[in-house]
């Protein structure tokens, strides 16, 4: 059974992930996460106490879900968009988060390419060219993430 956490060491943990610093959560980061948990990101209805005075709780994959898309502000979704695709995407997002944890990234650490075949090996873009990375990573695997967005835009029409 997933360990539930409470709202505070979600946000905590996020906020120093985001960060590097352990410092006080800035009132404006709360106010996106209020807004996201108003729309349904990352806890949906039926997953809500439903009662005042109750704590919500929220697994791990919830602080996943609630970090993509406090990024997906950062990156200039509004708020509604970010909660109507966070919802449309959910059941990638969980594969997505069960696939990184079977295989987790090493952050700041070199994990050669035969050691991790699931990875691809470690690429550097530069001048526009896309090569193996310098001789002596070259042979290291690429552990991150990437989640790419296709988006479609849409006139609005204006109803006579």
């Amino acid at each position: 059974m997933p360990e539930d956490f409470k709202r505070g060491p979600v946000l905590n943990s996020i906020w120093r992930a985001f960060t590097l610093r352990d410092e006080p959560i800035p009132s404006a980061f709360s106010a996106k996460v209020k807004k996201l948990a108003e729309l349904g990101v990352p806890l949906t209805e039926s997953e809500r106490a439903g009662h005042p005075g109750i704590d919500n709780s929220y697994t791990a994959y919830h602080a996943f879900e609630l970090a993509v898309g406090l990024k997906l502000l950062d990156a200039g979704f509004k708020q509604g968009e970010v909660a109507t695709l966070v919802k449309h995407i959910r059941g990638g997002l969980r594969r997505a988060y069960s696939d990184i944890l079977e295989n987790p990234p090493k952050i700041g650490q070199n994990i050669l390419a035969k050691d991790r075949p699931q990875s691809p090996r470690l690429m550097v873009v530069h001048h526009g060219e896309t090569e193996l990375a310098d001789p002596i990573r070259r042979h290291s695997a690429d552990t991150s993430y990437w989640m790419t967005i296709r988006s479609l835009e849409f006139p609005i029409c204006s109803i006579n």
